[in-house]
């Protein structure tokens, strides 16, 4: 029989607001730093990356991409900010959308696999799954973006300009991404367990076909049509305006992460649901 409206929703939506929460407070449950973690991890990261690309390999930002607070000489330092710390705050505002979006994807890919109890055994929403999942890492989003703009004011005294007006925007167009990525790879490994095998290598090469360690100017000019198709690059081009104060990312660039957030989520949700009742005989 199908389930009453009028009873189905109110549970729904109170199973949802449930699984958040779980999901939040259980993230660094019995941790010493509880949600510092949220930041502490990913500057460990970008501690990281910055020894291999700052200090060995020596990656800057190209002078003509750098924002008026930094001097025109790379070795000269500028508003307080030389640009060995500029580029690793431009490293830690690409690293911390990518660790958010990598997190979402690799845990979306079993979250229907390990509620296999509920899946069978009760009328679930599936797509709650990789929503949640999609939601929480958002938290970590959120805190690493302030970190990076709490920085970028305290070395170089300049508040974050008009463009900060667009992060609410931007975060929203990255939790559609994840939220419609996470639920196709969450229901493909559903049907074929291979897939949470090949999605490492696949976001090992989305990672470095990604700007966020270098910058696109950098990039070859043959491999600019990947980056111009790549989602990230006008989400990642989005958060370093906002942040740091480089180009701004052009409306075209903008409408296109816009269609590939909104595209993924409604495709994401479509094959998700289409494939639903297939679940309890697979899990």
């Amino acid at each position: 029989p199908t389930p009453d409206p009028t009873v189905a929703r109110p549970r729904n939506w109170f199973l949802f607001k449930q699984l958040l929460l779980k999901e939040v407070r259980g993230r660094y449950a019995g941790s010493a730093f509880g949600a510092f973690w949220s930041i502490i991890h990913p500057l460990g990261l970008v501690a990281a990356y910055l020894f291999v690309f700052g200090v060995v390999l020596e990656v800057r930002v190209p002078v003509e991409a750098a924002p008026a607070a930094l001097s025109p000489s790379p070795a000269v330092p500028a508003g307080g900010m030389d640009r060995g710390l500029f580029y690793a705050l431009y490293l830690l505002s690409g690293l911390m959308p990518w660790l958010a979006v990598q997190e979402t994807l690799f845990r979306s890919a079993g979250c229907i696999v390990e509620r296999a109890v509920i899946v069978r055994n009760s009328p679930f929403p599936t797509e709650f799954l990789p929503l949640v999942l999609a939601i929480s890492s958002l938290v970590q989003v959120v805190a690493g973006l302030a970190a990076v703009m709490a920085l970028a004011l305290a070395f170089t005294g300049q508040p974050p300009g008009a463009g900060a007006l667009l992060l609410p925007a931007l975060v929203a167009a990255q939790g559609a991404l994840s939220f419609g990525l996470g639920a196709l790879v969450a229901t493909l490994h559903t049907l074929r367990r291979d897939v949470g095998h090949v999605l490492g290598l696949v976001l090992v090469f989305w990672m470095f076909a990604s700007p966020v360690f270098y910058t696109a100017a950098q990039a070859p000019e043959w491999f600019a049509p990947v980056l111009n198709a790549n989602p990230l690059t006008h989400l990642l081009a989005g958060y370093r305006w906002c942040l740091l104060g480089l180009e701004a990312p052009s409306l075209a660039g903008l409408s296109y992460l816009a269609a590939w957030a909104g595209g993924a989520a409604l495709g994401g949700y479509a094959f998700l649901k289409r494939q639903e009742p297939r679940f309890a005989d697979l899990v």
